[in-house]
């Protein structure tokens, strides 16, 4: 009797499952689980002391064995999940700004903002080494501007950031039109000597980080002094965070 129902169990195994071969269940291939490939991976790198701006493109006319592996390593759950930006708060010197923008076949686009020794996961720095290794590179001009600024209303309060982008061709973008050369003039520090008045403005303290027309900026705000208030109220259009224009 015990051998009957095991031949049975089994005769029913092998029907239920040339049912689903059948069906096409069994056909489906082991890769339709792996995410698609991007269309395209184009990285931006500006700055640096000479101020460069250059533009690596990887796309599927790319005719190279590493473009297949680089489209699929972009459209993995991991990069799709990272942050828009990664910026240290450590900046010692002239650096790079790395911008990576993705293209996906069902019109998806992410992009990635991070800085020299920014403290981005390896795997955007995976990305942008292989990008800049397989990608065609031109030389981009004229120069844009690409700054991060990060507020804080007081030494308690989290930070508001934001990332203003301003195309060298004109002020198109949110936040670019007011961008004047009195804010330019205001990313420049307090010449030292400089006499200043003994007034609060407040606790804000703000910093502006990045490219500026092809040049690394590394500028801090306070509204603690006359002259400080001043640059805080050059910079104003720069400092505002855009939910409050």
């Amino acid at each position: 009797m015990r051998q009957s129902l095991t031949r049975t169990a089994r005769n029913l195994v092998a029907v239920m499952g040339a049912l689903l071969i059948g069906a096409g269940v069994a056909a489906v291939p082991a890769s339709a689980a792996t995410p698609a490939r991007a269309q395209s991976v184009t990285l931006e790198q500006t700055g640096g002391l000479a101020g460069v701006q250059r533009r690596y493109t990887v796309d599927t006319s790319t005719s190279d064995t590493r473009r297949d592996p680089l489209l699929a390593s972009v459209a993995r759950p991991d990069f799709l999940a990272l942050e828009p930006s990664y910026v240290t708060d450590d900046t010692c010197c002239d650096r790079f700004v790395y911008e990576l923008t993705v293209r996906y076949p069902n019109g998806r686009v992410k992009s990635v903002v991070t800085v020299d020794g920014g403290g981005a996961p390896e795997l955007v720095g995976d990305v942008i080494e292989r990008t800049m290794a397989v990608g065609a590179v031109r030389e981009v001009t004229p120069q844009r501007s690409l700054l991060f600024v990060q507020r804080a209303e007081d030494a308690w309060s989290v930070p508001d950031r934001w990332l203003v982008d301003c195309p060298a061709s004109g002020a198109t973008a949110p936040g670019c039109a007011e961008l004047t050369a009195r804010t330019e003039a205001a990313l420049a520090p307090v010449p030292p000597g400089t006499a200043c008045t003994r007034i609060w403005g407040g606790p804000q303290t703000a910093r502006v980080l990045g490219v500026w027309h092809g040049r690394w900026v590394d500028a801090s705000f306070t509204r603690r002094g006359g002259c400080e208030i001043a640059r805080w109220d050059q910079a104003a259009a720069l400092l505002t965070p855009p939910t409050q224009r």
